[in-house]
């Protein structure tokens, strides 16, 4: 690869899918997604259960799915420039995670409002470092604490607008209604190239929406204060 091809966001940003595919577990597993959309069907907020497994999650997944979804809610809050609104993020996004429509939605336009910790935290810590013969951290020490603290700093950059989820009728399985698969194995710039033929071909066919289908547009869009510049996207 040719060295100015590693600055090429289309090229990261498929490597990127192609990790996330190929992770050996599940980061949210959908039996847990399908659970919480049945149970919160008419959600208008992030429901508390949606926030609860969240939190269940083991802290490699947790901070991962966090920090993952945070820079697509970032990409989300610059749609206008780089043309990656909420339709065009499930098609490129959604297969990688494995996250439903029901899910996607808070996970990408109230991302703020979705983390209220890791509650595994704790024993992993200490069985981490039973594993490395070391000390575990007192309760209430620094070190015990530097992650939340650290969560909480990351939210707090953060800005959401306040806005509501509209009653839905129902989840969909992809979240935008549209025919993602793809082959695999898949190289990164197959990759690339299918998503911008797929996203081409669904805004053909019908405008994009910032919902999945049957949840009705709110009256104020989602949006994330900009923290950082998002370079624009080829599509």
């Amino acid at each position: 690869m040719d060295e100015t091809e590693l600055y090429d966001i289309n090229i990261i940003g498929s490597i990127l899918k192609a990790w996330l595919r190929d992770l050996p577990e599940e980061l949210f597993p959908k039996s847990i997604q399908a659970k919480i959309a049945a149970e919160n069907p008419a959600a208008k907020e992030t429901p508390q259960m949606l926030k609860d497994e969240l939190s269940k999650l083991p802290p490699y997944n947790y901070y991962l799915l966090f920090a993952v979804t945070c820079h697509i809610a970032l990409l989300h809050s610059h749609s206008n420039k780089n043309k990656m609104n909420y339709h065009n993020l499930c098609i490129c996004f959604q297969p990688s995670l494995g996250i439903e429509g029901y899910c996607f939605w808070f996970l990408v336009c109230e991302w703020r409002t979705c983390w209220q910790g890791c509650f595994a935290e704790k024993e992993y810590v200490v069985e981490e470092q039973r594993l490395l013969g070391l000390a575990p951290p007192k309760s209430g020490s620094k070190a015990s604490n530097a992650s939340t603290t650290t969560l909480r700093a990351d939210m707090g950059a953060l800005n959401l607008n306040g806005t509501s989820r509209p009653a839905t009728g129902g989840s969909s399985s992809s979240g935008t209604g549209i025919d993602r698969r793809r082959p695999s194995p898949i190289s990164a710039q197959e990759d690339d190239e299918w998503d911008r033929a797929t996203i081409s071909k669904a805004s053909s066919s019908k405008p994009s929406s910032s919902q999945p289908p049957g949840v009705s547009s709110p009256s104020t869009p989602p949006s994330l204060s900009p923290v950082t510049q998002v370079s624009p996207m080829r599509l």
